[in-house]
């Protein structure tokens, strides 16, 4: 018995090429980037929330990423910010044989050259992408003889009347060329980074700030020159050099990482409310550098939301700066969680803006544009959004639409249902939406072995014969293609996947602790069925009805509960099998996984009818000592009738 689906056509706004037919390729340099061009730009999706930055990596001029036409061409498509990451920070821009010159001819200043910085700016001020200015004050990369007598290495250090000298001319030198060669490009600048610590030993403690007074990792340990030469108010000294000299439309930001941590927050907050309170300051940069656990988003003591909801306190603008999601790997696992992760984030940071705190966050910047950077022969960089071929990772398509699995989106942007001939060769690529037969769909059957829908997607065929009632096929599966069969379609419908989880609120019973199974179906993964036994074992759901089924999701032990270990374990429940029956006696496997040592098994199969289904453990965990199976939840969808 077939269920009779409704038709969920929906508007697919990403698309601009015509269904049934392939993309026209954008090959530049070598690299095809169609799917990167494609769809709605990121800019686009955010545009009522805040700009979307993107990072220019380099350490010099032949390592700059607008040396790559087709890295170029991303960021014209999808972001209206950048960064440079490197290039623009002081140790780029000033120039110590010409500072030396300066003095031996009576001129106290410094020389500062722009040469690492004209081809981005010039890439802005063709485009009119808008260039974050990073950074003018800085601990780290800025040179030592900087602050040395007459610019020498090794002299004794400057006094802090010279320094401040120094600061000043350094600072206006800068905001001169810029807003003077190139008006209205940086629309905002880092003036200080990373001037806050909370290392103990490492920061002052009588101006309430925690001016950072140490940086560096043992046994490498360097006192701070600014705070060295100057003193604690070099922060606020820097800003007011900034504000003097900068254009008045210009946004000035004080920039750092971890500010997640309370401390940390506090310190930030009181140093940005003294400026505040000034006129020296317009906003806050935090940086993003993330693993896939660290820090809490949403929750906890240390979340990133709570240090945004507390940064909002003082009504200035927040820029995410620096966003880097560390998957320390590169497998498919590890980059899925990467884009829930990403997704997780930008749903906060765009609901913050319309909550009570109404956070003014008015930029985030991913720091970088693709892994495994192609000037770079040993990256090995996977935080990105495109990877080393330059195309888009799921975490791209979690952001494109927040309120949809990547998969979801990644299907919108390059096609749901392909064709492919005896060769293999992809004959069609097909997107969502109605079509009056095989016809409409642009394909000589005659030609055609198979097809392929995307995951989470499904194609309901509607013979001539039938008022109503199609065969599904689900997507992540390859289905061999019958011309006789589909010759007799009236209508093909290719839609997304609305199939539900059948199991939760459902009769349940169990090999082992009844009494508990029901905590495997009950949709949270806070707890766990946990028979402790020689298996096999099961768990059986009575549906109520005949359904048609189409997935599984296991989560393991790793998969849940306060304290999961995540990832690859062989503690994870090893070998497994669903079940259908129709009277819950006679039982047929659909599916099974053997050797399994993952924290969630997701995995679709063609629909079958069941009434019953169960979930069989033959091998509780890759270990034979261990015959702990931890079930954290279990879940069966399908379509009801």
């Amino acid at each position: 018995m077939r269920k009779k689906t409704a038709l969920i056509l929906f508007s697919v706004f990403l698309l601009t090429l015509a269904a049934g037919t392939a993309a026209a390729a954008v090959v530049v340099d070598g690299y095809d980037i169609t799917a990167s061009v494609s769809g709605t730009a990121l800019k686009d999706v955010y545009k009522d929330y805040f700009t979307i930055g993107v990072g220019l990596n380099g350490y010099n001029t032949a390592t700059d990423t607008l040396n790559s036409r087709a890295m170029s061409e991303i960021i014209k498509y999808h972001f209206n910010s950048v960064t440079y990451t490197n290039l623009m920070k002081p140790d780029y821009l000033l120039d110590q044989a010409g500072s030396i010159r300066n003095y031996k001819a009576g001129n106290p200043e410094p020389a500062v050259r722009f040469d690492t910085i004209i081809q981005g700016m010039e890439f802005c001020k063709e485009t009119g992408i808008k260039m974050r200015g990073h950074v003018l004050v800085w601990h780290a990369q800025t040179p030592d003889w900087f602050f040395r007598e007459g610019y020498e290495n090794g002299a004794a250090y400057v006094d802090r009347e010279t320094m401040l000298l120094r600061l000043e001319s350094y600072i206006r030198q800068v905001l001169e060329f810029v807003q003077t060669e190139y008006p209205g490009v940086i629309y905002a600048w880092d003036v200080v980074n990373e001037a806050v610590e909370n290392g103990s030993g490492r920061f002052e403690r009588e101006s309430g700030f925690q001016i950072r007074t140490k940086h560096g990792d043992a046994p490498d340990v360097k006192d701070n020159p600014w705070y060295k030469v100057v003193g604690v108010d070099y922060v606020e000294q820097s800003f007011r050099f900034a504000r003097k000299y900068a254009d008045p439309e210009v946004k000035l930001f004080y920039n750092d990482y971890n500010t997640f941590q309370p401390d940390k927050t506090q310190a930030i907050f009181r140093l940005a409310s003294h400026l505040k309170s000034l006129g020296l300051i317009d906003g806050i940069g935090m940086q993003g550098y993330m693993s896939l656990t660290y820090p809490g988003l949403d929750s906890g003591s240390q979340s990133f939301k709570a240090a945004v909801e507390k940064f909002a306190e003082l009504g200035l603008e927040i820029h995410i700066t620096e966003l880097s999601i560390n998957t320390e790997g590169s497998s498919e696992e590890l980059f899925e969680k990467q884009a829930e992760r990403y997704q997780t984030l930008f749903r906060i940071l765009t609901e913050l803006k319309d909550s009570p705190v109404q956070a003014n966050v008015t930029n985030v910047t991913v720091f970088g544009i693709m892994d495994s950077y192609m000037f770079y022969a040993d990256d090995t960089n996977t935080t990105r959004l495109f990877d080393g071929r330059l195309q888009p990772k799921p975490a791209f398509y979690a952001l494109a639409q927040l309120d949809r699995p990547w998969y979801v989106t990644k299907t919108l942007y390059q096609g749901a249902l392909q064709f492919f001939d005896f060769e293999g060769n992809r004959v069609a690529n097909i997107f969502p939406g109605e079509y009056a037969g095989v016809a409409e769909l642009g394909i000589e059957p005659a030609l055609v072995r198979s097809f392929r829908l995307g995951r989470g997607y499904l194609m309901e065929v509607i013979p001539e014969a039938v008022e109503g009632w199609g065969e599904i096929f689900m997507g992540d599966l390859e289905w061999e293609f019958d011309p006789a069969y589909f010759a007799n379609a009236q209508r093909i419908i290719v839609r997304e996947d609305d199939s539900e989880n059948l199991l939760v609120n459902r009769q349940i019973d169990a090999s082992h602790l009844p009494e508990r199974a029901g905590r495997a179906i009950d949709g949270e993964l806070m707890s766990s069925w946990n028979p402790k036994a020689e298996p096999p074992y099961w768990l059986s759901v009575d549906l109520g009805e005949i359904c048609l089924v189409n997935r599984w999701v296991v989560y393991h032990r790793g998969g849940g509960g306060f304290s999961p270990t995540g990832g690859e374990d062989p503690l994870n429940t090893a070998d497994f099998r669903l079940q259908i029956s129709e009277d819950g006696e006679t039982w047929e496997d659909v599916d099974q996984v053997l050797d399994n040592k993952a924290s969630v098994t997701d995995r679709a199969f063609a629909p079958v009818e069941a009434r019953y289904v169960r979930l069989m453990i033959d091998k509780a965990t890759s270990l034979a000592f261990n015959q702990d199976a931890v079930i954290y939840e279990w879940e069966v969808y399908g379509f009801r009738q």
